[in-house]
């Protein structure tokens, strides 16, 4: 029916908070957060978590928002999450594990967050449950915070470890896990004498581990082109944005042989996150865009992996723009995954920036062939 779509994006405007033009993005020095438990650094610990469907005004009403397309993408639902912990927001990086148990994102505080979501039979996330959080460690051993821990993009490696992208300090970083399921730092994967000339705040917010074992990792903003050599200034041009891509394997063997690769975003836009379709082997782009008189939009773009080589420049297939009227907010972070009878779901999550005029929004979109 015409009008369904209509009640769904009512429904999704209920739930945008009242003050959203206030948006003004995180702080450029996050704070020294204390470990008043005195817990080992990286050590997990149970948070208290309402998840609530957007639309709705209490946990009791279950009624979901009616499905809507928009470009490819098919809506699935929508979970605002709120916590009393003062550590809990700020999520730039989302990653599920390969059989789907398993929620894990990071914060631009240099905080873990792990969850087990509850899926319904259409494969959207309804709920998150046993929802832990966990301090990044610093290379030392000691509890990472400050500008340093800036962290962006998340990857998970099938040596159950992390690899982690920052900004501010720009690097990109390998932790693995113990036998008390802590992250621990290994090895410094991507130096900050590579990306070079980066904006404090418009760096590597994007990382991935390809299916071929290649690392990419993608700036939200261009360099200072002073800053490169002649050869890699000729990759940028018009709104173009610089990224570096690994040879195989460097995730674990280490090593800082990192190629230039260029991403064309749209204009005005800049890439938040990266997810590939492990059946494909295509990967997903997400690109954001923030405007005091529009508000907050964002696009996803697809990427043929084949094409994604050396000094390459890349430059996505649209399948999708979003804006508010769709129930988003500052979506920084995304991850696909296979349903059981082969559909492609996307989720996308929210960076709240710990600012009262934004919320944590956790979303479901199926990726449809329209």
């Amino acid at each position: 029916m015409w009008f369904a779509p209509l009640i769904a994006i009512i429904s999704l405007l209920a739930s945008l908070p009242a003050i959203a033009s206030a948006w003004i993005g995180h702080n450029t020095d996050s704070p020294a957060l204390k470990n008043p438990e005195n817990l080992p650094v990286g050590a997990w610990r149970p948070v208290d978590l309402k998840a609530v469907q957007a639309g709705n005004t209490d946990e009791s009403s279950k009624a979901p928002v009616p499905p809507f397309q928009v470009g490819q993408l098919k809506y699935r639902g929508s979970l605002i999450l709120t916590s009393p912990d003062r550590r809990f927001g700020g999520f730039s990086g989302l990653r599920l594990t390969t059989d789907g148990s398993s929620l894990y994102a990071i914060s631009d505080r240099a905080q873990w967050l792990i969850a087990e979501p509850v899926y319904d039979e259409l494969g959207a996330i309804t709920a998150l449950q046993q929802v832990r959080m966990a301090t990044l460690e610093r290379h030392n051993g000691e509890i990472l915070s400050g500008a340093a821990g800036d962290a962006e993009g998340l990857e998970l490696t099938p040596d159950g470890g992390a690899i982690i992208s920052f900004e501010r300090y720009h690097r990109v970083d390998h932790y693995r896990q113990d036998r008390s399921d802590r992250f621990r730092y290994r090895q410094r994967l991507l130096h900050n004498e590579i990306a070079r000339g980066l904006e404090s705040n418009g760096a590597l917010e994007s990382v991935i581990l390809l299916k071929d074992s290649r690392v990419l990792t993608i700036a939200e903003k261009s360099a200072k082109p002073s800053s490169w050599s002649e050869a890699e200034q000729k990759l940028i041009d018009n709104n173009a944005v610089p990224g570096w891509l690994s040879p195989p394997a460097i995730w674990y063997e280490g090593g800082d042989d990192w190629s230039p690769v260029i991403y064309k975003p749209a204009e005005g836009f800049s890439v938040t996150d990266l997810a590939q379709d492990q059946m494909t082997g295509d990967v997903y782009v997400l690109e954001r865009l923030y405007s005091r008189s529009t508000g907050v939009r964002c696009r996803i773009t697809r990427l043929d992996l084949a094409k994604i080589n050396p000094g390459s420049t890349l430059q996505g297939e649209e399948i999708a723009r979003l804006n508010m009227l769709h129930g988003i907010d500052n979506l920084e972070a995304m991850d696909l995954k296979r349903t059981q009878d082969g559909r492609l779901m996307l989720y996308l999550m929210s960076d709240d920036n710990f600012n009262i005029a934004q919320r944590t929004v956790l979303m479901s979109w199926e990726i449809t062939d329209r």
